[in-house]
Order: structure tokens, then C-alpha cells, then sequence
């Protein structure tokens, strides 16, 4: 007796879809690594992009703030609450600057600090400050004197390291605005703070020219509705300008719009 073979079809069916599987998971898998890819290589390209973008603002604000126009009148621009100005770039293009005093805030570097006196007010005062108020309150660049005018009330409080009476002074002058230090010694020595205090603070730690700047930049064309906007930290230091920070925004807030220069 001769033994038949049987075909088994169903089995045969089953493979071949089982490899039709596999062969659609790895070309999803390479088309995936493929896009994986040409995603990180468009990142890289936007980043090479973005960054001389940046560069040329930079650049275009250095000229700006040290050969168009005297450092000493872009300070006064900041401390007069944060004057606007427009530079003309080309007929079709223009880059829209709004300046302010950056330097309210505690130096928070100890490497910066002139002396051990000063680096133990440095100490005492980021301490008082607290947890909550450092990255608000604090910045890594610039001068170690605190702009008075430009500080807000946790920082001021700091500097009074707990004497109500100070406090209350430095609250009333910082409401006054002075110009500059012999106008804040009078302010403070006329509701009783004492000389010795109110020198070494105006000397020391507060100034009332202040070097380290916040430019918020607007670039625009009046024949396109793109805005593109920045937001860089500079500093101004014997007729040159530092830039410590320099990024890119989706937005600024509104009120940035100045006159032609």
C-alpha cells in the first residue's frame, strides 16, 4: 500500500503572510529611521540657521550701541524707564529696539565680588533672598553693583538684611528715582539712616548708572506681516558692549515700536 502526501495549504498561507509581516515592519522601521533622520538633520540646518541669524542681530546692535551712538546715551535711554529705538536697515527691513535697565538683581558669583567684605554681603544677601526669589531675582553676568532704580522690593528688603527702618528708607527713595548717588545719601540721611550706611551703599553696592542692559528687539518689514523677535543681555564697559545672552522669542510683549534713528 502505497502512503499519499497531503498538501497543507492553510499552513503554506500562514507563512507567507507571517513574512509579509516582517517585511512590512522593517520597511516602516527603515522609512522611520529615515525621517528619524531627515528630521534631525532639518534641526541641525534651522539651528546653523537660527544662530547666525542671531549673530547678525548681535552684530548689528554692537554697532549700533558703540559707533552710531554714545554708550553713555544708551545707558540714559535705560534708565529713563526704557526708551525705544528703530534702526533703519534697509529700505524694506528694520530692527525695532526697546532698552532697559537689566541690572536690579543680585550678582549671584562670588568670583565677581572686589573684596571678602563684599562677598560676605554677597553671601548674606542671596541667602535672604531665598530658594523662591534666585532665578527671579538674580543674574550670572555684568557688574556686582545692584541698579537702585531698577531693583524690585525682594531685592531691596535683602539689602536691608531685616532693618525695618532701612527698608522703609530705601522704599521711599527707590520712589523718588535719584539720579544719581549724592541724590540717593540726602534721601536716605533725611529719614534718619545713618552716613556710614547710606555711603556704603550708594559706593558699593547700588549704582545709579547702570551698565548692563536688556535690548528687546523687534525685526519687521512694513511690506510683509512676519515679525520676528529677540531678547539679548548686554553689557556696556569702557566704549564696548558684552553680550552674555541672546535668544530667539515667539513673541514680546506689546509696546515696542520707537522712533526712527
Amino acid at each position: 500500500m502505497t502512503a499519499r502526501r497531503t498538501t497543507r495549504p492553510g499552513f503554506a498561507l500562514a507563512y507567507v503572510l507571517l513574512l509579509v509581516v516582517v517585511a512590512s515592519v522593517m520597511i516602516a522601521a527603515g522609512l522611520m529611521r529615515t525621517g528619524a533622520q531627515a528630521r534631525v538633520t532639518q534641526r541641525r540646518v534651522d539651528g546653523y540657521h537660527e544662530y547666525h541669524e542671531l549673530m547678525s542681530i548681535v552684530d548689528t546692535i554692537d554697532f549700533w550701541a558703540t559707533a552710531v551712538k554714545n554708550p553713555s546715551d544708551v545707558i540714559d535711554m535705560a534708565r529713563n524707564g526704557g526708551e525705544r529705538a528703530t534702526i533703519r536697515l534697509r529700505d524694506d527691513l528694520r530692527l525695532q529696539l526697546r532698552i532697559s535697565d537689566a541690572q536690579g538683581t543680585v550678582l549671584a558669583r562670588l568670583d565677581r565680588s572686589p573684596d571678602q567684605e563684599r562677598t560676605d554681603w554677597l553671601l548674606r544677601t542671596l541667602e535672604l533672598l531665598g530658594p523662591e526669589n534666585i532665578d527671579r531675582y538674580t543674574r550670572k553676568a555684568g557688574s556686582f553693583q545692584i541698579s537702585f532704580n531698577a531693583a524690585e522690593e525682594p531685592v531691596l528688603a535683602a539689602v536691608a538684611d531685616g532693618n525695618g527702618e532701612l527698608f522703609n528708607a530705601l522704599l521711599t527713595a527707590h520712589a523718588q528715582r535719584p539720579e544719581t548717588s549724592h541724590d540717593f545719601e540726602k534721601l536716605l540721611q533725611n529719614q534718619g539712616v545713618d552716613v556710614e550706611t547710606t555711603r556704603a551703599l550708594s559706593q558699593r553696592y547700588f549704582t545709579f548708572s547702570p551698565s548692563v542692559l536688556r535690548i528687546d528687539a523687534v525685526l519687521y518689514s512694513p511690506f510683509v506681516e512676519e515679525e520676528r523677535y529677540y531678547t539679548i543681555l548686554m553689557e556696556l564697559r569702557g566704549g564696548d558692549a558684552y553680550f552674555y545672552e541672546w535668544k530667539k522669542l515667539k513673541s514680546i510683549p506689546s509696546g515696542r515700536r520707537g522712533s526712527t534713528t
